[in-house]
């Protein structure tokens, strides 16, 4: 799978999707086609079986958003709605770090849930901070709830 191919099908794709190409920078495409690239050499994925599409689509914020709202049994509505309940919080906050690691900016991620840029940023860092094993307010039922998502995100077909 080439960088060039990769790049391609993400440009086709931004065109149809909420961002044009035109306003997206050739390093953008670079960036991202390199993860995608570092996805497939993941163990358990066959460069073989993996189209340069499946991959390219599977990871948008449209699919990650949902697979986090089946994974904690919320709406969108609820993801995108004022509430502060701490299950909709929780939902919010592992789709910022998520989209993050995905290397989606924190201002389209935020838009997405109509949210801030800072509320992105905000909830990346306090996660990662629960995430940390040597801090004192580690959680290890927040981290393998993560670890969890993170196998349904890789096994998405």
């Amino acid at each position: 799978m080439e960088r060039e191919q990769i790049m391609e099908v993400l440009r086709v794709n931004s065109i149809s999707g909420d961002c044009p190409s035109r306003l997206v920078p050739d390093w953008a495409f670079k960036d991202v086609a390199d993860r995608i690239m570092m996805l497939d050499r993941l163990p358990g994925t066959d460069e073989k079986e993996t189209d340069v599409r499946d991959v390219a689509s599977r990871y948008t914020l449209d699919r990650l958003i949902g697979v986090l709202c089946e994974y904690y049994g919320v709406t969108l509505e609820q993801v995108r709605s004022k509430a502060r309940h701490s299950s909709i919080v929780k939902v919010r906050a592992v789709y910022a770090l998520m989209s993050r690691e995905m290397g989606f900016a924190t201002k389209r991620s935020g838009l997405h849930i109509n949210r801030d840029h800072a509320t992105i940023i905000h909830h990346t860092k306090k996660l990662r901070d629960y995430l940390n094993k040597s801090k004192f307010y580690f959680r290890p039922e927040l981290y393998e709830e993560i670890e969890g998502v993170r196998r349904v995100l890789i096994s998405c077909k």
